[in-house]
Formats: C-alpha cells, structure tokens, sequence
C-alpha cells in the first residue's frame, strides 16, 4: 500500500545532505523570480522539458546543494514521477526547482525538512536501491520497507499512467495543459508567455 514517510524523507535528507546553508526566509520574491527566469531560460535552450536535472545542477555548481534523484509522489504516497531531481539543502530541506511541471499549483518549491509535504519526495527506488536491498547495511530505507511493493518507481509510474490517464493526481488539468503548451513551444522555437510575465 503506497504512502508518504515525512519523517523518514526527512532523515535520509538530513543523512545524505550539504552545500551553503538556505531557509525558507532565504526564499525572497527575488530570488524565487530569478531562478524562474532562469529555469525558462534553460527550458527554451533545450527545447522544452521540466529539466530538473539541469537547474538542480547549476544550483549545484553555485551553491554547492547536491542533487538528489526522488520519486515525486502523490498526497496519497502514489508515484507521480518516477525520477525527479531536487537540490538537497544542509538541514534535509529541499528546493524543487521544476515543481511547476506537474501541474498542481506551484512553481519553485522550499520543502522544509519538517514539512508534510516532505513526504511527497523520496529516494528513486529501482532494481539496485530500494528498501530490503542486500546492499543497504545501514538500513536508510528500511523506513519504508510496509510501504514498498516491490516494483520499480519507473514501473509504478507508468503502470498509475495507463492505469489513470494523463494527469491522474489533478481535479483540474489547466495548469498541466498550460506547462506542456509552452514545452511544445519552446521544442517549436518559439518564445513563451510565462517569460514574458516574468
């Protein structure tokens, strides 16, 4: 039965953590506003994509927050995407550079490490990394060993896809049309109107 773990997301963070230190009163207008600047920037270069993976490493070059691959997760624990990369802040509080990407409400998010919502984020787990595996001595991921099924994060995804539909976890799809309408734009060449308003 999936399910959010906070207060193990919120450990294994914490175990794997570091960079510049970063609170959520670092998270100034001005600050979230450039980094959207930048994130449409990096979006219109490679022809559209959510492209996690780049923001979190530029974040990673000038900040020095690792990335971290998660599975983001639905409130009730379900696999919305299986392989999200996150910058991982020294106190195992997150920042989502691309959480706009699905569509639910929000553009760049501070996950605080003691937020409920840091539940939603989770290590990937594939064949080689997931609770149970003979290579977790430590047990990090035995936290949520009554929550995992067995299958891939991959596998999970796209079976909840076919399962569902498109945009399973939202009640409403307009901000998960208006994100793949502008990719579908930038993979076209042409300039976005969210970059405009920015």
């Amino acid at each position: 039965m999936a399910k959010i773990e906070p207060s193990a997301s919120s450990a294994y963070f914490r175990s794997v953590a570091g960079g510049r230190k970063f609170s959520h009163s670092d998270m100034t207008p001005e600050f979230v506003r450039e980094a959207e600047i930048l994130r449409e920037e990096v979006r219109r270069a490679e022809g559209g994509g959510g492209m996690c993976h780049v923001m979190s490493e530029i974040m990673e070059n000038r900040h020095g927050w690792p990335r971290l691959s998660v599975a983001y997760l639905s409130p009730d624990g379900d696999v919305i995407c299986a392989a999200h990369v996150v910058s991982l802040l020294p106190d195992g509080s997150i920042i989502d550079w691309t959480r706009d990407q699905f569509g639910d409400g929000h553009s760049i998010s501070f996950v605080g490490a003691h937020s409920p919502e840091i539940g939603r984020y989770r290590p990937e787990f594939y064949e080689d990394f997931h609770p149970g595996h003979p290579e977790d001595e430590t047990g990090q991921l035995s936290a949520w060993l009554d929550s995992y099924a067995g299958a891939a994060d991959y596998d999970e995804q796209d079976r909840l896809r076919v399962e569902k539909g498109r945009g399973w976890w939202l009640d409403d799809l307009t901000s998960f049309d208006e994100f793949e309408a502008r990719q579908l734009g930038y993979a076209r060449g042409e300039q976005s109107a969210f970059s405009s308003r920015l």
